[in-house]
């Protein structure tokens, strides 16, 4: 049973948290977390039935602690997403998130991470480098002799598309193909409102995305460039301790974060705020060296993905709080990352901040998401030539945001690239 106060204190509550849904918050969420962190950083949440968790040492123990908080929580959030509905065990749904490495618990999570580790090592991300490099210069050439852009349009929504040819690998005659079935299966995290496709939909692009993925394993559909990450994935394949059908999930996996709405996020919030703050652009310029903390700060200061899941697998307490076992928590990572227990001087954008990758936007522990150095190269080598090129960046006129909190991110963001 939930523990509840009195009937006019919890009607505060709830309504406070009921603004988490509605899409005018979206431009700026971050005084509803402060208020909540300090006076109330764990709430039960109507909504989704489930309990927001907003300071930085809760969300922290919700990432690291597997025995108490599983990843293992699709199950719960289906019926989030879509209350009553039922899904046979076979379903595609299932087939996928019980056989990937975002959803899954150890031992098995452990032995599918084994699975693609090769296309995230050291030496498979030092080739994906200049390969980044194309792919900035191939955004960067479409945009030169303007002095106005969408940033939104031209960069943050382009540049992700050219790393998917580049540095992914996904055969550019292919990648409108791929791209309408990724954005269906991501609509399904455009919360906390209800996804705006039906479940049929989602689970349709779903399966087509698996019969894609197998037929490029199998070499049926365009050429793969070698030592681009789905080719690296394809090549750990062969000698993988797990089914070929689980190396296929965790390929689509690939294509879907590839194309989820987080480095289009990080790339507009980072131009948004190197717009609004000039003095930190003639730092950057100054200082290439602070290109990595630089990234790392636009990550903590807005996190794309806002807050995630798990699920209790046993009572526990959090800031005296008392959850039971099978209840949904949401780490608000957003939220963490501006506590400033751990960040002083939190909403200031601080491109040399010494904890700057403390930042929970990545997650820890187990489930640390392993395309996190990939988001990192794609940063490094965007904004630093970006900015050399465009030292006096600035806004012409009003940002716009899309209507999800779940994954916020930037609509419209009208730049002038000259003086």
């Amino acid at each position: 049973m939930v523990t509840r106060e009195q009937p006019r204190e919890m009607a505060y509550w709830d309504a406070m948290l009921d603004r988490l849904a509605d899409s005018q918050i979206v431009p700026d969420p971050y005084p509803l977390y402060e208020r909540l962190r300090k006076e109330r950083p764990v709430a039960w949440w109507d909504l989704p039935r489930a309990w927001a968790v907003m300071r930085y040492a809760d969300c922290k123990a919700i990432l690291t602690d597997d025995e108490t908080f599983q990843a293992d929580r699709m199950s719960s959030i289906l019926n989030v997403k879509f209350p009553g509905k039922q899904l046979p065990p076979d379903n595609i749904y299932f087939q996928f998130v019980r056989n990937t490495v975002m959803w899954t618990d150890p031992p098995l999570h452990s032995t599918l991470r084994r699975s693609v580790r090769p296309a995230f090592s050291g030496a498979a991300h030092a080739c994906y480098e200049p390969l980044m490099k194309q792919a900035v210069d191939e955004v960067l050439r479409e945009i030169e002799g303007k002095t106005e852009i969408d940033g939104a349009s031209a960069i943050a929504d382009r540049l992700p598309h050219a790393v998917g040819v580049h540095v992914f690998g996904v055969p550019r005659e292919d990648m409108d193909y791929v791209l309408a079935r990724t954005d269906e299966v991501n609509s399904f995290f455009a919360g906390p409102n209800p996804p705006p496709l039906e479940l049929g939909q989602i689970l349709d692009s779903l399966g087509e995305l698996h019969t894609y993925s197998l037929e490029l394993i199998q070499g049926k559909r365009g050429w793969v460039n070698e030592r681009t990450i789905l080719w690296n994935c394809a090549q750990a394949s062969r000698t993988a301790e797990c089914t070929p059908a689980q190396i296929v999930h965790q390929v689509v996996l690939v294509l879907v974060a590839a194309f989820a709405r987080t480095t289009p996020g990080m790339l507009g919030h980072g131009l948004l705020l190197f717009a609004q703050n000039p003095d930190q652009v003639d730092r950057l310029l100054a200082s290439p060296d602070l290109e990595g903390s630089a990234v790392d700060e636009i990550l903590r200061l807005h996190p794309s993905n806002q807050y995630t899941y798990r699920l209790a697998n046993k009572d526990v307490e959090l800031s005296h709080t008392p959850l039971e076992g099978g209840q949904v928590v949401i780490p608000f990572l957003a939220a963490a990352n501006r506590d400033p227990e751990v960040f002083p001087d939190p909403d200031a954008f601080d491109i040399g901040r010494a904890n700057a990758r403390a930042h929970l936007t990545f997650g820890l522990g187990t489930h640390l998401c392993y395309g996190a150095t990939v988001v990192r190269q794609e940063g490094k080598a965007f904004f630093g030539e970006f900015l050399r090129r465009y030292p006096k960046l600035a806004l012409a006129g009003e940002p716009a945001w899309n209507r999800s909190l779940e994954f916020r991110t930037l609509k419209s963001l009208p730049l002038r690239l000259a003086g």
